[in-house]
């Protein structure tokens, strides 16, 4: 991002990024290897789209949970 970038801009990347993902793993099968490799524990690896979605998954789940203590700190609302 750049001071530049506005909101509505980002949140259409975002979306648009959101987009071409579920595209992508409408017609890619789950256990298709990505075309780069990894280096996991010493060892170079190419993740499947399984893996690789697991892990997406998991980011938003941690930075949404960081949001939220964030906003919780900020207004002490703990969504009781």
């Amino acid at each position: 991002m750049t001071p530049d970038d506005t909101t509505a801009g980002i949140l259409a990347f975002f979306h648009g990024e959101r987009e071409n993902c579920a595209r992508l793993a409408a017609v890619t099968p789950l256990d298709a290897l990505a075309a780069r490799a990894t280096r996991r524990s010493g060892v170079e690896e190419h993740p499947t789209l399984a893996w690789v979605l697991f892990h997406l998954a998991q980011s938003f789940a941690r930075h949404a949970g960081h949001v939220d203590v964030g906003r919780e700190l900020f207004d002490g609302f703990t969504g009781k």
